[in-house]
């Protein structure tokens, strides 16, 4: 394998480092899936039934960890979004009511 060096300050390597030891992999691996370096070409997602809701959901790629609400909140945060749900507050929006025996 090529190595491949470049400079970071040490606020930026320890912050990488952070981010890899989130996501339980080596600092090489983070970079490229960061990087999607290894990707392979784009295939039809597989689905599968959620463990939670039992929906249909697309499953994460073989390569890649679960996108998760955490995942999701850091990748907005990124790029200054903020992931916005019924419990924060979605302006305008309201939960309805499911329907009782009594209304069916």
């Amino acid at each position: 394998m090529t190595k491949i060096t470049f400079k970071v300050t040490e606020d930026e390597a320890r912050l990488i480092q952070s981010l890899a030891r989130r996501e339980q992999v080596s600092v090489s691996e983070y970079l490229r899936r960061r990087t999607n370096v290894s990707a392979p070409t784009s295939r039809k997602p597989r689905q599968v039934r959620c463990p939670h809701t039992g929906a249909m959901i697309f499953a994460a790629p073989e390569n890649q960890p679960p996108l998760t609400t955490e995942s999701v909140r850091e990748l907005l945060s990124d790029h200054g979004a903020k992931l916005a749900t019924l419990d924060t507050g979605i302006p305008g929006a309201f939960l309805v009511p499911a329907p009782t025996e009594k209304s069916r």
